[in-house]
């Protein structure tokens, strides 16, 4: 009942891209698939940041992503993937490398 009465807060986020819209969303952050991803992903490297990951993606480039847990790096790469439609990545996409094949 407390959230009902208190003032709902939001993450608020500009992006330098000209006259893109102002990415606003409520929290605490959505508990969902793809909106939390990109709301972690947003949280972890910043608008910036996905704009280059993006581009590079667009290109066709490989990215790594590293992160503290295999939740946060796996949300993330989805998150990517997704932003990426209506293109398809069509090379290999491993959001996790198993320890065999670090080095």
């Amino acid at each position: 009942m407390e959230m009902v009465y208190s003032k709902r807060h939001f993450f608020e986020k500009v992006l330098p891209i000209p006259d893109a819209p102002m990415i606003r969303l409520p929290l605490p952050l959505p508990q969902i698939g793809k909106e939390w991803g990109l709301a972690q992903l947003l949280l972890t490297i910043g608008p910036n940041s996905l704009v280059l990951a993006l581009m590079l993606l667009l290109l066709e480039r490989p990215v790594l992503l590293l992160g503290e847990s295999v939740q946060m790096v796996t949300s993330c790469a989805r998150a990517l993937m997704e932003l990426l439609k209506p293109y398809e990545w069509a090379s290999t996409f491993m959001p996790i490398l198993p320890y065999s094949m670090l080095d």
